[in-house]
């Protein structure tokens, strides 16, 4: 072989690898676009009540579940759940439950759930745009949910993930 066959053999192969990275690129950003998700789960304790006649018990806490999408498309999230360990010698190793957040101002004094699809659910967000330091968070690039903070609340049981399902 001469060195304008190994020329050829490298133009080629580079012409090749540019040809997929093009076929790639255009699948990800124009036929197969899939949202990116961003969830925080934690338990805060609010400084003051909405209102004063039916303000939270002293010392209470909320469990909040906030997602942000950052894009590319809109969402519609569906439902919290929450993935327990099931016993090894189980068929299926994870159990999902559904987790019921708080339906209307989580800081009443005795908050209530209309069940799976309370808090909004199912909720449509859209992607959102670069925030700056001094910008508003626009209220459709994220959602969160409220759950109460009790000794019953579902952080007794083993979870091994909180999340969402959507679309």
């Amino acid at each position: 072989m001469t060195t304008a066959d190994y020329a050829l053999i490298v133009s080629l192969c580079s012409a090749l690898t540019s040809l997929v990275a093009l076929l790639w690129n255009v699948w990800q950003k124009y036929i197969f676009v899939m949202p990116r998700l961003q969830v925080s789960f934690g338990i805060f304790r609010p400084f003051y009540a909405v209102s004063a006649d039916e303000p939270m018990a002293p010392g209470g806490q909320l469990v909040t579940l906030t997602v942000t999408n950052l894009g590319p498309g809109p969402v519609t999230l569906h439902s919290c759940v929450g993935r327990t360990r099931r016993s090894p010698w189980r068929r299926f190793r994870y159990q999902l439950g559904i987790l019921n957040p708080i339906d209307g101002d989580p800081l009443h004094a005795t908050p209530q759930s209309k069940g799976p699809f309370s808090g909004g659910l199912p909720a449509k967000i859209d992607a959102g745009d670069k925030i700056d330091a001094g910008d508003k968070i626009d209220a459709g690039d994220m959602k969160s949910f409220y759950f109460p903070y009790t000794k019953e609340c579902f952080l007794g049981s083993p979870l091994l993930q909180v999340g969402m399902h959507d679309t």
